[in-house]
């Protein structure tokens, strides 16, 4: 609902608010805001009146593109959710290789560098496995 605010304040312009009389110079401003795909019920009564059924159109294109938002969001989620998926086969397929990789040049003879190779992996693993139970 549409209030009348004046600007100072009441508290501001004392005797003169009390009045109901601006000072000179001042000036009263009526602000309404409103958000809403629908219209209020004094627009839809003009609307109904200069044509017919216009208000159920106005529901009807309402619903629908809210239908269409969701629609939208929920094929968003798909793709978002095939991204993540991939994402989480190349971290595992990649760990998986740094491990056969890492187990293979210490069998060879090399531990330093297995160690370095298996490294990464299994630090990795631990973190994650912190984080989890930390509720990350």
């Amino acid at each position: 609902m549409p209030r009348s605010v004046v600007f100072p304040p009441d508290d501001v312009l004392g005797p003169v608010a009390a009045s109901g009389q601006l000072a000179p110079g001042m000036q009263a401003v009526n602000v309404a805001f409103r958000q809403s795909p629908y219209p209020t019920a004094q627009e839809a009564e003009v609307f109904e009146r200069l044509h017919p059924g216009a208000f159920g159109r106005i529901l009807a294109m309402t619903e629908k593109g809210q239908k269409a938002a969701i629609d939208a969001s929920a094929v968003a989620q798909d793709y978002q959710r095939d991204d993540t998926r991939r994402g989480h086969w190349l971290g595992a397929s990649l760990t998986v290789l740094a491990i056969a990789v890492g187990a293979a040049v210490g069998i060879w003879g090399n531990p330093i560098v297995a160690v370095a190779i298996l490294g990464v992996p299994v630090f990795t693993a631990i973190s994650r496995f912190v984080d989890s139970v930390r509720g990350k």
